[in-house]
C-alpha cells in the first residue's frame, strides 16, 4: 500500500520542508492554526515559509490528523 505524504519518514519530511514535524506542529499551534481551517493553513505555510504546496498540504494534513480535525 502506498503511503501518503503525511506518512513520510521524518528524515524525508525534514529534507523536503526544512524542519521536523514537531517544529511545524509548534509553529502551527502558536499560530492557532486549528481555528483557521485546512486551506488557510496551507496558504500560511506556502506564503510565510516558501515551501512547496504539496509539502504544505502534508504538514497541514498531519497537523489536522494529530488534532483530530480531519475525519
Amino acid at each position: 500500500m502506498k503511503k501518503g505524504l503525511f506518512d513520510s519518514k521524518e528524515e524525508v519530511f525534514v529534507k523536503k520542508t526544512g524542519k521536523p514535524f514537531k517544529e511545524w506542529n509548534g509553529i502551527l499551534n502558536k499560530a492557532k492554526a486549528e481555528k483557521k481551517g485546512h486551506t488557510r493553513i496551507v496558504q500560511f505555510l506556502v506564503k510565510k515559509f516558501k515551501i512547496a504546496d504539496t509539502w504544505a498540504e502534508a504538514i497541514a494534513i498531519r497537523f489536522e490528523k494529530e488534532k483530530f480535525l480531519k475525519k
